[in-house]
């Protein structure tokens, strides 16, 4: 099947493929050519997916014991298969990850990693957003702007006079600094998920905290951007052109897209699916707002993310879309996007001599600890207590997949160098290890619910009254707990008091939802009073 021979050149060596590439194999009678076996495109990626997936849950499977999240497994599987460790081998390169079939493997992940913040941004509710109080916006904003600030005036007044580097360098460090200040939203939802905290009050506090702080260092890297381009780079009216683009297309989702699908919600019957061709639309516009990304650059990859924020979150519409992306996303092409990207760094370039190393190393370190002190600025001074506060920060602090494809981006374009890269993608494993660890250690969100008092039919005070909760998960949970009422006999003299929650599970959004059903008029006998109670809350 030889057709036309093309040359990809790379700065290391140059690559010869065939095109068009063989994608199907012939089976056991081959071909004169290549004959059967693994030169085929589609059996080779079917292979490579075995592999990550069987690596990555035997990592998982034992460090899910210590509390370690699938990110870390999903890293260390790239780690395993790149030239760190076994993709070093000739053998293992040529048959299993051969140069001309990663580019398959890598584009099934980066699809992966847009739906994913696509995803994110639909469970995502703008309003608890709009509704921050003072301190969530002032911790969201010192989370960026003390470290970004402070590790500024350390390395151009202390580490780059000591440290010899080149004018290439030091042009470079900048960019690297930024990125280590900042703070994804996606990555702190991500990682809420894995602790079981989304409902709890510090994960509201850390989700809304992180989405101001995504916004604000967004906005100043707009700024810094527009002026270097301005500057140095592009003619003024192309820079404020693809800016205008970007910021255009941002507010048409907010102030165009959203009231659109809030139509969308009210053409939807209640208790009804969306309508398929509502959905449909949603995920072509998706798609082409992707396509806009990369035309713009991967620096507006957020566009994705932001057509998800405009995206109303819970039901009808954002669980639909939850439930036909999420499971698809976060156990298929998720994982192949994080082991095909730590699978570009290479450890066994790390070197310490480099001065560009030893500076990377010293201001993660610097950054890390001054996005904890910055972020526990405001909820200290709003008298929230210290291990709350602690546990807060580091939340903000932890670094993730998003921080994965910046840090890869920079080793592609040639702003870090192969150990520079390295050694920022071992701070993602240890900040993604060492946090879920210590938050589990010092934070229990039901620790405050708890009463030392026994609260219980033998050791109530005579003539108390009997508190209550009856948890209903669907209709056929009324008539048990009805029964159980109506045989307890409430009187005068010994009255019940009844708590109803109607548990919804939480598809399409992030953040919970407590609604109060207030009772009508007590005009009905206890038992009719409470199975009206019951009755109103299921409609």
């Amino acid at each position: 099947m030889a057709g036309m021979t093309g040359n990809i050149t790379s700065l290391q060596s140059q690559v010869c493929i065939e095109l068009p590439p063989n994608v199907h194999s012939q089976g056991i009678i081959g071909l004169e050519k290549d004959g059967p076996g693994m030169n085929f495109s589609f059996p080779i990626l079917e292979m490579q997916m075995i592999l990550i997936f069987s690596i990555t849950q035997a990592f998982h499977l034992i460090l899910k014991n210590f509390e370690i999240p699938k990110l870390t497994s999903e890293i260390l599987t790239g780690i395993v298969l790149g030239p760190s460790f076994i993709g070093a081998y000739n053998v293992f390169e040529k048959n299993i990850f051969p140069r001309d079939n990663q580019a398959i493997i890598v584009v099934l992940g980066e699809i992966g990693y847009e739906l994913f913040l696509f995803l994110v941004g639909v469970r995502m509710d703008l309003e608890l957003i709009r509704r921050t109080g003072r301190k969530v916006m002032i911790t969201g904003i010192l989370c960026v702007l003390v470290p970004f600030v402070t590790s500024m005036v350390v390395q151009n007044h202390l580490m780059i006079p000591v440290f010899k580097l080149t004018k290439d360098q030091i042009s470079k460090l900048p960019y690297l600094t930024t990125s280590y200040c900042m703070t994804s939203s996606p990555v702190i939802v991500l990682l809420l998920e894995d602790l079981n905290l989304l409902n709890s009050e510090i994960g509201r506090l850390a989700v809304s905290a992180s989405s101001i702080s995504e916004l604000f260092g967004t906005v100043c890297i707009w700024f810094s951007s527009v002026l270097y381009r301005m500057g140095k780079v592009k003619p003024v009216a192309e820079t404020l052109l693809v800016f205008g683009a970007v910021i255009g297309s941002m507010l048409a989702f907010l102030f165009i897209f959203r009231p659109i699908l809030f139509w969308v919600i009210r053409q939807t019957p209640h208790n009804k699916p969306v309508k398929k061709s509502y959905v449909n639309a949603i995920i072509v516009l998706m798609l082409f707002v992707i396509i806009l990304s990369h035309y713009y650059g991967h620096s507006f990859h957020f566009l994705v993310f932001v057509l998800g924020l405009s995206v109303p979150a819970g039901q009808p519409l954002g669980s639909t879309l939850e439930e036909l992306l999420h499971v698809f996303i976060s156990q298929v092409l998720l994982p192949i996007y994080v082991t095909a990207y730590a699978m570009k760094a290479n450890f066994r370039l790390v070197d310490f001599n480099d001065p560009a190393t030893v500076i990377t190393a010293i201001l993660i370190v610097f950054i890390f600890l001054l996005k904890i002190i910055g972020s526990m600025v405001a909820p200290l001074y709003c008298k929230m207590p210290l291990n709350d506060a602690f546990v807060l920060a580091l939340i903000l602090s932890s670094r993730g997949i998003v921080q994965l494809s910046v840090y890869t981006r920079f080793k592609d374009d040639q702003t870090a160098s192969e150990s520079v890269h390295a050694l920022s993608l071992a701070s993602i494993v240890v900040t993604a290890t060492l946090v879920p660890i210590v938050v589990n250690r010092l934070y229990d969100p039901a620790k405050k619910y708890r009463v030392y008092e026994r609260r219980d039919i033998m050791h109530l005070k005579p003539n108390a009254e009997l508190k209550i909760l009856a948890c209903i998960h669907r209709s056929g949970n009324i008539p048990p707990v009805i029964n159980l009422l109506d045989a307890a006999c409430p009187s005068k003299e010994n009255p019940i008091d009844i708590y109803v929650l109607h548990l919804i599970e939480l598809i399409g959004r992030s953040s919970p939802v407590f609604i109060s059903h207030q009772m009508q008029k007590r005009a009905f006998p206890m038992v009719t009073r409470t199975m009206s109670f019951f009755t109103s809350i299921i409609s």
